[in-house]
């Protein structure tokens, strides 16, 4: 199974087993929003009417549908030549990134998860692990969580 990397911390990075995806896959930012949309809530459905109102919220709703399926498929698309398989599923009226924590890295996860284990270590007043905790988290820490959206409503959201 393929490893993968994403950055969203900073500019918005994808790695395959250490390769960058070429942003000319890409084919539009709208495939990249959807997807980190869908990454920002790993494991939990987002709403097809939710990205529809993202990335196109002058459309028709069935029209913004129609748009969504076509851009779903590319990227479904997009991913499967690079080796990953099904992680991204229909799930009712919306679609979930589901890729495994085993094979798959994100930097904000990665973070929140060090970060908060400094915390507690800070709760128990053991200083030198907390420290040691946080400049690990801070070398995860790029840039601002997703910056190239600065400016743009709901995929800099962060539950």
């Amino acid at each position: 199974m393929s490893t993968i990397q994403i950055f969203l911390f900073g500019n918005f990075e994808l790695l395959i087993n250490g390769k960058k995806i070429d942003s000319q896959l890409w084919q539009s930012r709208q495939l990249r929003t959807i997807l980190k949309l869908l990454v920002a809530k790993r494991g939990t459905p987002v709403p097809g009417s939710q990205i529809i109102e993202h990335i196109w919220p002058d459309k028709d709703p069935e029209i913004g549908n129609q748009h969504l399926y076509v851009r779903i498929s590319q990227l479904r698309k997009i991913l499967k030549s690079s080796g990953l398989h099904n992680i991204i599923q229909t799930c009712g009226q919306g679609y979930v990134f589901n890729a495994d924590e085993n094979h798959c890295w994100i930097d904000v996860e990665d973070f929140e998860k060090i970060a908060n284990k400094g915390r507690k270590y800070l709760e128990i007043k053991d200083y030198n692990a907390a420290i040691q905790l946080f400049q690990k988290a801070a070398v995860i820490y790029r840039a601002d969580y997703l910056i190239e959206e600065i400016g743009r409503a709901s995929c800099r959201e962060r539950v």
